[in-house]
């Protein structure tokens, strides 16, 4: 091969290269786009609605394949500190409804029937419910 022939190869590799990073940013972005978008995983999904669990296999994919493409270049800093984010609020979310789910839990337990037998329910009455 001559020396000529090495470098198109070279130079075709490289930029298919920068194509495919350039890609995979993009396609990157619109999966986080998507998991901002995507509907909860309880909610019966159509059949080309990605759903959030689709999402995060396909964002877990490309990262792990590409992990030490986007870890040592710096135009996909950007793209995996909005990931980043993202991932965080839904945690955060997520985090929230368990706390909430506790609470109702907990207040369901400890609840009085508002109206017994024992009262006259013409009656006017307060009640007192401790949360804590």
């Amino acid at each position: 091969m001559t020396r000529m022939n090495m470098l198109k190869v070279l130079y075709t590799n490289q930029a298919h290269c920068i194509r495919l990073k350039t890609l995979l940013q993009v396609f990157l972005r619109y999966l986080q786009y998507k998991l901002t978008s995507a509907p909860a995983p309880s909610q019966g999904q159509q059949g080309s609605v990605l759903s959030v669990d689709q999402v995060v296999d396909w964002l877990c994919a490309l990262v792990d394949a590409h992990f030490t493409q986007l870890v040592l270049t710096p135009e996909s800093r950007d793209v995996l500190l909005g990931l980043h984010e993202v991932v965080r609020q839904r945690l955060q979310f997520y985090q929230g409804l368990n706390d909430l789910d506790a609470l109702l839990a907990q207040l369901k337990d400890k609840s009085v029937p508002l109206v017994t037998k024992k009262q006259d329910e013409s009656l006017y009455s307060i009640r007192t419910i401790q949360i804590f």
